[in-house]
This record gives C-alpha cells, sequence and structure tokens, in this order.
C-alpha cells in the first residue's frame, strides 16, 4: 500500500514529461507487501513507517528513500516503454 503523495508524485512526473493527463497508479497488485511510504511519514514514526513490516511478515520497514526510488522508476518504465 503506498501512500497518495508517492502516487501523486508519479502523476505530476508523468504531467511534467509529456503532459499526461490521467494516470492510475495501482497500489495493490502482484501480491501485498507492505506500506510503502513517504520520507516524512518515516521521520514522523507511527505504524506505517515503523511497524507495520510485522504484519507482513518482513524483517524491517522499507527505508526513507522509498517513495523516491518508486517514483524514480515508474518514470523510467514510462520513458522506457515510450509513454513519457
Amino acid at each position: 500500500e503506498l501512500m497518495l503523495e508517492i502516487g501523486q508524485a508519479i502523476e505530476a512526473g508523468l504531467a511534467d514529461a509529456n503532459g499526461i493527463a490521467e494516470t492510475l497508479v495501482l497500489g495493490y497488485a502482484n501480491g501485498m507487501v507492505g506500506y510503502l511510504c513517504t520520507a516524512n511519514a518515516y521521520a514522523e514514526g507511527g505504524y506505517e513507517s515503523g511497524q507495520a513490516h510485522r504484519a507482513y511478515n518482513r524483517p524491517a520497514p522499507f527505508t526513507d528513500d522509498t517513495a523516491t526510488a518508486l517514483t524514480d522508476a515508474a518514470l523510467a518504465l514510462a520513458a522506457a516503454v515510450g509513454v513519457a
């Protein structure tokens, strides 16, 4: 489950790169891996960024650069397939 801000960053990146007005970012696909948080969420702490990994049988939470890595990968993939 990714935080809203990550989806918005992907949408904004595609809009800036190629004027794409409509983007559908899927948060629940290909299995459930846990919460994908923004750097601010990791700094604030709380269930999603610091504790939820236990419920998903993961050894640790994702890192605070998760949002940047996901956004960069999504935009690179879009560019690779000729969308952006």
